[in-house]
C-alpha cells in the first residue's frame, strides 16, 4: 500500500523470496529488502533483495502507484525480476575482457582490428606505441586514413615533413597496404630509421 506494507504477492514472488504468503502479508515491504536506498516513487530501479534464507540476489525494479479510487486507497505495485544471472555473465563478461586485454598487450607486436567499416575497435599498447609523440590521438573509433594521417603528422614517426608530397604518399601507401589484408608481410619505414 502506499505505506509499503505488504497487501499481496504472487506464487513468483514466493518462490524467488522463500517465503510462504502468511509470512509476508501485512509486513513492511523492507523486509524484502538488503540496501537502505529508497526505492523510486515510480519507474525502474535495480536494487539488492534478500531472501528467506539470507542469500541476497539483484532485482529489477518496475515500481507503478495506483491511484486512490473512493474507498480504494492508493495502492503500489512493484513487478521484481531476478537477475542474478544477468549479472553472473555480465561479471564474467568483465573480466573476461580484462584478462583479453592484458594478454593483448603483453604481446610484442602492434595488433590494431578494424571493423567493416575500416574504423578501430581495438588495439593494443604496442601498437600505440608506433604513433610516437601522437600516440595520445590514437583513438576507438578511427578510420584507417585518420590513423596513417596522425603518424605522419607526429615529429618521432613521421617518415618525412609533415604535409609533403611524400608524407601523403606514405599515407596512401600505408591505407593501402591495410585494406589489401592479404596476409602477405609488408616493411614500411617510418620515424627516420625505423621499420614496421
Amino acid at each position: 500500500d502506499d505505506r509499503r506494507t505488504i497487501t499481496a504477492v504472487n506464487r513468483a514472488a514466493l518462490t524467488s523470496f522463500g517465503y510462504d504468503q502468511t509470512e509476508l502479508i501485512g509486513k513492511p515491504g523492507t523486509v524484502l529488502c538488503a540496501d537502505d536506498v529508497s526505492p523510486p516513487e515510480s519507474g525502474e530501479s535495480v536494487r539488492h533483495y534478500r531472501r528467506r534464507d539470507g542469500s541476497l540476489f539483484p532485482g529489477r525494479t518496475t515500481t507503478r502507484i495506483i491511484e486512490a479510487q473512493g474507498t480504494t486507497p492508493v495502492q503500489r505495485i512493484d513487478y521484481i525480476h531476478d537477475i542474478s544471472e544477468v549479472a553472473s555473465l555480465e561479471s564474467a563478461q568483465r573480466e573476461a575482457g580484462r584478462v583479453f586485454t592484458t594478454a593483448l598487450d603483453a604481446i610484442v607486436e602492434g595488433i590494431a582490428i578494424f571493423d567493416s567499416d575500416e574504423r578501430l575497435i581495438l588495439f593494443n599498447n604496442t601498437y600505440r606505441a608506433l604513433f610516437g609523440s601522437n600516440a595520445s590521438e590514437l583513438k576507438l573509433g578511427m578510420t584507417i586514413e585518420e590513423m596513417a594521417r596522425a603518424a605522419s603528422n607526429a615529429q618521432d614517426s613521421a617518415p618525412s615533413e609533415a604535409g609533403s608530397q611524400n608524407a601523403q604518399d606514405w599515407v596512401s601507401r600505408l591505407v593501402w597496404l591495410v585494406r589489401q589484408a592479404d596476409g602477405e608481410t609488408s616493411i614500411v619505414r617510418y620515424g627516420g630509421n625505423r621499420w614496421m
